[in-house]
């Protein structure tokens, strides 16, 4: 996850992230959450670290559609191909997230059905 500054919004995403997480049985280890601010920017800095990983993760939450455009930014320039080989969940459904290639999906299948905007990955997919 890119989670953002200490905003109460920002805390409830995060929040929201582990106790899905944790419902699905999955860890959630200090390592993959990066908190920054709520910039494409910053998302696309927190995003390049993630994605340089050897343990590259296969999703990105972020704690809102800019932080999103930044990861989209820096997938495409690693060669990721959202949503073949990487989801990414942005929240706020902001104008500017109609120029995401692709374009989000916020329809009922969507993660964000509250307010995001979603991009699974091809479950058949392998990393790398």
């Amino acid at each position: 996850m890119i989670s953002g500054p200490d905003h109460p919004f920002c805390l409830a995403r995060l929040f929201g992230h582990s106790s899905a997480l944790a419902e699905a049985g999955l860890p959630l280890e200090p390592g993959p959450v990066v908190k920054t601010q709520l910039t494409r920017e910053h998302g696309y800095t927190a995003a390049r670290e993630l994605l340089s990983r050897s343990d590259r993760p296969t999703a990105v939450f972020t704690a809102n559609d800019m932080q999103a455009l930044g990861v989209y930014q820096a997938a495409r320039e690693l060669g990721l191909r959202i949503p073949h080989d990487l989801s990414v969940e942005g929240f706020d459904d902001v104008p500017a997230v109609a120029w995401m290639d692709p374009a989000p999906d916020h329809g009922p299948s969507a993660v964000g059905r509250d307010g995001g905007s979603c991009h699974r990955a091809d479950p058949g997919a392998r990393p790398g």
